[in-house]
Formats: C-alpha cells, sequence, structure tokens
C-alpha cells in the first residue's frame, strides 16, 4: 500500500521487481500451494498537474483503476452501465425505460398488422384529442374487421353479430346446443361460420402471447448489462440549481424562494418507480423532461461518455470518472427542468397544485400539462440562448386563477382567423363552439363534471381571460381588483344574455366560448371604460356599490355607466375659489378624450346615449364660459349656473333653441356690465370667443349635423340681409347684430363646418 504513488515512483519500481524475485523463488519452492498473487493498492491524487504514473505495463502484471474507493450510493451508476446508452435512457433508468419500449413496440406491431392496441406512455399522454384517437381505433377496427370477413367469406351483418360483445359473451359460455339453436334463430348465421370465428379469435390469441413472448425475450437481450437506476431522483437535488438559472431575469428574489419550497414538496427525494403512463404530477414531469432530452440526444450523441473520459481537464475538476459523468448529467438535466418549472410557473401556475385541496382544479391542472398538444410551446434546444421565454401575455407578478388558462386563451383565440366576420353574434358563437368542440381543449373542456365543478372553471377561466387582455394602470391594487372585477361581471352578464344552452355544444365550451365573442363584440366599450377608470379612480367605488345595470340587450353599457359616474364627480364647484375652478378644470381636460370616445362608440339612438350627451355638453359649455369668462371676470356666477341649468337648457345643442337661450344668456350679462366701458368691451371679445368655441366644439363636434334651422341662423348671423344698396356685408360670428365686420370677408371656418354636414346649404350661399 503506497499513499502517494505521483511521488514515490522509483520506490515503487523497486518494489515490484522486489516482489517478483521473491514471489518466483515462493512458487519454486512451494509449487504444491498453487498460484501466488501480490496486490499493490496506489494511491494518486485527484488533482494533480505533475502526475505521470502509468502503471505497471505488461505480464504478470494487470493495471486497473479504481475510480472511487467509498461505497456507490444506491440511486449513482456506475460508468461501465452508461456505455453506450443515451441520457434519456439513464435518465429514466432500467425498468422504466424497458416499460416504455414495451408498451412502444406492441403498438408498433399491431398498428402494422392493423390491430386494435393500447397506445404507448407518449401517444397517451401527449395524444392530441382523446376523441380522434377512438375514432382512429374505430377505423382500425373496421378495417381489421372488413378483411377478415372478406378472408373468411362472412357477410358483413354476420359479421357484425359475430362480433357483438354480448353474443360473443353468449359464444363462449354456451353449449353446442345451444349454439345451434342461437344459429337457428339467425338463420342466416351458420355454425360453421361460428366455428370459424372462433377459430380467429384463438389464433388472434396466440399471435398475441407470441407477440409478447417475443418482446419480453427482445427485453431480456437488451445491452443492459446492469441495473441502473432512474436519474430522474436527480431532480430533488437540481431544484435549487434550476430555479437559480433565470431568477435574475424574470423571476424576482421572493417568488424563486416560494418556488423553492413548492418544488421541494411537489418532488420527493426518493420517489417511487414510476408506470409508464403515470398521471401524478412527478410521472408527468418525468415524461415532459424525457422527450425534451430525447431532442438533446441528438445534439449530444451515443458516445457521450467516451467524450467525457477523453476530456483530461474535466476528470481533474471532478476528481473521479463517476463524477464526471453525474456532472455532465446535471449540465444537460438542469437547463432543462429549469425551463420546464418556468413553463409550469407561468403567472404563479404552480400555486394552484401545491396544497391545494380543490380537487376539480389539481384534475385539471393535471389534465392539461399531460396534453402534449397544449404544451406544444415546451420546446427546448441547447443551442439557443433564449430558452427561457415568456408563454404569457402579462408579467409573472399576476396570480392565474384556472391552470394553464394562457394556453386555452392561445388555443380559441387562433380559431378567429377561421371564423366568418359579419355574422351576429349568435352565428359567430355557434361557429366558435364547433370549433373549440373538436379541438383538444374542447375535450379537456367535456372531461371536467357538470354542475359546481363546471362553474368553477369557467369563472375561474373569465377571471383570467380578464386579467389577460384588458390592461389595469392603477397604483393601487384595491383599485385594480375592483376594475376586473367590475369588467368581469359585466362579461359574464354579456355571456349569460348571449345564452349558451341553445348551441347543442357541452355546456363549458359554450361558456368559453361565449366569453371571447362577447369580449370582441364590446372590447372598445370594454377599453374606453377602463381609460375612464385610470383617470377617475373614485368611479370604481361608486359602480362597485351601486346596482347599476352593465348591458343593455346585447351590448355592455359598463363604459356608459362609468361616464354617468364621472360626470356625477365632476360637479362644477361654483361660488368657490378661483384655485378650485383650476383644479376642476384639470379634471375635464383629463377625461375630455376618455368622455367623448366612450360615448361615440355607442348606439346614437339610445336614450341613455342622448342623455349623457346632453349632460357632457353642458359640462363642456360650462367649461367654455369659466375659461374665457369666469377666470377672467368675476361676478358671474348667476350666469354660469343658467348656464349649467339643465332643467333651463333642456334642447340639444343641434337644436336652434338652445343657442337662442345662450345668446339670451350673454346678452343679459353683456347688460348689466353695460355701463363700464373697459369691462363691457372685454365682456364683449371674450363672450365672443367663447361663442365661437361653443359653435365649432359643440353643435358641429358631434356625429349628427345641427338640425337646418340652426344652421340657417349662424349663417345669417355673419351674413347680413341682401339688398339693392350695395355689396353684401358680413359680421362676425357674435350675438350682437350691430357688431360688423371691418373685412368684407366670410368666416371660413363656419363654412368649412357647415360643409361637414351640409354642403348644398354652402353652395346656396356663396
Amino acid at each position: 500500500n503506497c499513499e502517494s504513488g505521483h511521488l514515490d515512483g522509483d520506490l515503487i519500481a523497486c518494489a515490484r521487481y522486489k516482489v517478483s524475485d521473491e514471489r518466483t523463488k515462493f512458487s519454486g519452492m512451494n509449487r504444491e500451494l498453487g498460484g501466488t498473487h501480490v496486490l499493490f493498492v496506489i494511491h494518486l491524487p485527484r488533482q494533480s498537474a505533475s502526475s505521470s504514473f502509468v502503471g505497471f505495463q505488461g505480464e504478470p502484471w494487470i493495471s486497473a483503476h479504481i475510480d472511487e474507493l467509498r461505497p456507490q450510493d444506491k440511486n449513482s451508476f456506475a460508468p461501465r452501465c452508461a456505455m453506450g446508452r443515451k441520457i434519456s435512457e439513464l435518465f429514466l433508468g432500467r425498468s422504466l425505460y424497458l416499460k416504455i419500449v414495451r408498451e412502444k413496440k406492441k403498438s408498433e406491431y399491431f398498428r402494422h398488422k392493423g390491430k386494435v392496441t393500447v397506445p404507448s406512455m407518449e401517444e397517451k399522454r401527449f395524444t392530441s384529442d382523446g376523441a380522434t384517437n377512438r375514432q382512429d381505433n374505430g377505423e382500425k377496427i373496421a378495417y381489421s374487421t372488413e378483411k377478415k370477413s372478406q378472408e373468411s367469406g362472412i357477410s358483413e351483418d354476420d359479421e357484425m353479430r359475430s362480433s357483438s360483445p354480448t353474443r360473443n359473451r353468449m359464444q363462449v359460455n354456451s353449449s353446442p346446443s345451444t349454439l345451434e339453436a342461437e344459429a337457428r334463430v339467425d338463420g342466416d348465421l351458420s355454425l360453421s361460420s361460428i366455428k370459424l370465428s372462433f377459430r380467429e379469435e384463438e389464433e388472434e390469441e396466440q399471435e398475441k402471447g407470441n407477440v409478447m413472448e417475443q418482446i419480453l425475450q427482445e427485453e431480456e437481450d437488451a445491452p443492459w448489462a446492469h441495473d441502473v437506476p432512474p436519474q430522474y431522483i436527480r431532480l430533488h437535488e437540481c431544484i435549487q440549481a434550476a430555479v437559480s438559472r433565470h431568477q435574475s431575469s424574470s423571476i424576482v428574489k421572493e417568488r424563486a424562494i416560494e418556488l423553492v419550497n413548492i418544488l421541494v414538496d411537489l418532488i420527493p427525494r426518493n420517489p417511487k418507480e414510476l408506470a409508464a403512463d403515470d398521471k401524478s404530477f412527478l410521472g408527468l414531469l418525468v415524461q415532459h423532461i424525457y422527450v425534451l432530452l430525447c431532442q438533446e440526444d441528438k445534439v449530444i450523441g451515443q458516445e457521450w461518455m467516451l467524450d467525457e473520459a477523453l476530456d483530461s481537464r474535466r476528470l481533474q475538476s471532478s476528481g473521479t470518472f463517476q463524477n464526471c459523468l453525474a456532472r455532465k448529467l446535471d449540465e444537460v438535466i438542469i437547463p432543462i427542468f429549469s425551463h420546464v418549472i418556468q413553463f409550469m410557473d407561468t403567472c404563479s401556475n404552480l400555486d394552484l397544485l401545491h396544497q391545494n385541496e380543490n380537487t376539480t382544479t389539481v384534475q385539471f391542472w393535471l389534465e392539461i400539462f399531460g396534453c402534449r398538444e397544449l404544451t406544444h410551446n415546451l420546446n427546448y434546444s441547447s443551442s439557443d440562448s433564449s430558452n427561457v421565454p415568456m408563454f404569457s401575455r402579462k408579467p409573472l407578478k399576476l396570480r392565474c386563477k384556472l391552470p394553464f388558462s394562457w394556453l386555452i386563451i392561445e388555443v380559441v383565440e387562433s380559431f378567429w382567423d377561421h371564423i366568418i366576420r359579419g355574422d351576429t353574434d349568435d352565428v359567430i358563437h355557434q361557429q366558435l363552439c364547433e370549433l373549440l368542440s373538436e379541438s383538444v381543449v374542447g375535450a379537456v373542456l367535456r372531461s371536467v363534471e357538470g354542475g359546481k365543478s363546471s362553474e368553477e372553471i369557467y369563472m375561474r377561466y373569465l377571471e383570467d381571460f380578464v386579467s389577460s387582455v384588458h390592461q389595469c394602470n392603477h397604483a393601487k391594487p384595491d383599485c385594480t381588483k375592483m376594475e376586473y372585477k367590475l369588467v368581469t361581471d359585466a362579461l359574464n352578464a354579456g355571456v349569460i344574455a348571449l345564452g349558451c344552452s341553445n348551441v347543442g355544444q357541452n355546456l363549458l365550451v359554450a361558456k368559453v366560448a361565449a366569453v371571447h365573442v362577447v369580449y370582441w363584440a364590446n372590447r372598445e366599450n370594454i377599453f374606453w371604460f377602463g381609460q375612464l377608470a385610470s383617470c377617475m379612480p373614485g368611479i370604481l367605488v361608486l359602480l362597485t356599490n351601486s346596482s347599476s345595470i352593465l348591458i343593455d340587450g346585447s351590448e355592455l353599457i359598463i363604459h356608459l355607466c362609468a361616464v354617468q359616474k364621472v360626470l356625477m364627480v365632476l360637479d362644477p364647484p361654483l361660488r368657490k375659489k378661483e384655485i378650485d375652478l383650476h383644479k376642476w378644470l384639470q379634471k375635464i381636460h383629463y377625461c375630455h378624450n376618455s368622455i367623448e370616445s366612450a360615448l361615440s362608440v355607442s348606439n346614437l339612438s339610445s336614450t341613455l346615449v342622448k342623455k349623457l350627451r346632453h349632460e357632457w355638453n353642458l359640462l363642456k359649455a360650462l367649461q367654455y364660459f369659466v375659461e374665457h369668462l369666469m377666470l377672467k371676470c368675476g361676478g358671474l356666477d348667476d350666469y354660469a349656473k343658467r348656464l349649467y341649468n339643465p332643467k333651463y337648457l333642456k334642447e340639444s345643442f343641434l337644436e336652434e333653441k338652445a343657442m337662442k337661450k345662450i345668446k339670451l344668456i350673454l346678452t343679459n350679462m353683456h347688460g348689466k356690465f353695460k355701463k363700464d366701458p373697459k369691462k363691457s368691451k372685454f365682456l364683449k371679445k371674450a363672450s365672443q370667443s367663447f361663442f365661437v368655441e361653443l359653435v365649432s366644439s359643440i353643435c358641429f363636434g358631434q356625429r349628427d349635423p345641427p338640425e337646418p334651422a340652426l344652421i340657417s341662423s349662424l349663417l345669417d348671423t355673419v351674413l347680413s340681409a341682401m339688398d339693392d344698396k350695395g355689396p353684401v356685408t358680413t359680421r362676425e360670428l357674435t350675438y350682437w347684430e350691430e357688431n360688423k365686420d371691418e373685412v368684407p370677408v366670410i368666416r371660413s371656418f363656419l363654412l368649412q363646418l357647415v360643409l361637414d354636414h351640409n354642403s348644398e346649404r354652402v353652395k346656396e350661399h356663396l
């Protein structure tokens, strides 16, 4: 035994020759004792750049490298077990890998023979649609039955009778006399055909048995020299390393700690042996990682172990070859594991699985996670530097209510390209229901039991959908929560109004489709509601506490309810300090665009829209009065109150009566200050600018044109009556008839406004 073989090379060489001489002498003197064996145990350092010890070369010496002196862990594998094995195979281990191979070979064999088979693990867990598989199996059954019937000469009707499950049981359990009686009853079914059917079934069962024996024998002959423990047991130890890979970029520190604790609870340290079709969280996780490892095997190759053995730097840094192989496994598995973790935890999705007592939610989580077609985004490539993509539309700080809801939303949204636009909401809903029902999402939704479970899944999906498509810009979380709640209630009312029980589809499928139909039909209304809520967050409390009706027929009027509350909040602070008027004007300007847009996207013939439009016009008229007059001249509060009085000014600003009342208010105001020439002159100029903005912004600033009488009145204001004494004279656009214009030109801006609504009227005057 030598502890420092790299330093005592000469001493070891001397000892070797000395031992050889003694062994030769001893063997010659004691031949009857048999062979004599000498063992040198030479310790070499794990890391040394100057070691040149190469062992004993040539007979009678045999040199062997002892990689690790310590006893091997039960979960680790010896280097000889990895020879010729892909990393994906080592990840599953010998037992689970052979189970998958067995299922795959059975599936391929019976598919080739045209028989009905049980899908393999990958086909079962990662199938596109259970219904499609059942249909395919049905086609295989039909093909096999037809082929058998043609070969045996049995008619199609006879074959259907003989293939009936009930009749097969009767054939197996009945005596010959019973069979003959059955044949006589059927008339066209002969006893020979029954015996032939028996013979074919026996041959088929025997063929299946032979195939199973062949598959088992191939497994025994497979080049697995040793029983390799599954390396998916390494996942528990790799949790922290996997989470830390994307902690700096997309996951905050607090969430990373939560995620580690969740995964430690979900992934056991010493898991039990998994089945080929295990539906537990660990089983599905292993299957996903295995699929991604199979993709990486094409890049790494099957001789990865030899590459590691030839890399002296990695051997030196690892100490032992076994540690070197273990590090290689971690280098391949941890990035893929990290990739899968981020996919699973999009929008804190893992919280729905961890410590959740709701079995419906947990089952729904596992059902979607096991569906390969829904998790098609879960692809990985070691050559791609961006292997941790953002799978959701929103940041990860939002917590989803329904497992993998963002995947369902993406699938449903992809169907809009196949929808015929321009139809009614009912027709669009029917088309979307048909497309959704035929997809893999429809199969998953149909698997949910009805009643409370179905309603719970629907409400969770509705909340996640609102969080995905609706933007909230509030600093306070309570405001964000209230806004999402109001939009959710409005969409739910729209879904109820659309009706989901008459489409002939599963109720949950119909409701999920209805959510998208109602949203896209009212997305502008919801958007402008959000803008109003962002401008005036106080209306959220008013809407939450009130019993406002959020739908009118099939149209969501949540934006009109918001306009109504905003107008209540914008009550003018008359008879107050000047600074209050400035703050009030700021609020008006801040909400102006949102209110105008919210009123313009609605049905203009609606009674509520007309009422809100008139209140908003009164508020704008008061705004112009304050800006042009009140802030520059005091003592006008009474005229402002009269201008903002709905009982006095109840006519629309598109009518001539309203403009006459406004002219009367201005005339009375001017008469009050007529004794003060300086103030009177200032009021005339300020009133003129107010009147011009009122006409241009309110009378001609709406979709509907002013009535013809108002247009005639305005044109008569700028044009004097024609006479025979001279050319036509013009006046400024004001309410004073004696105020003549020095420049004989028609005010072009008024004609441009009229031209937008009535070009014939302009031509007539020109």
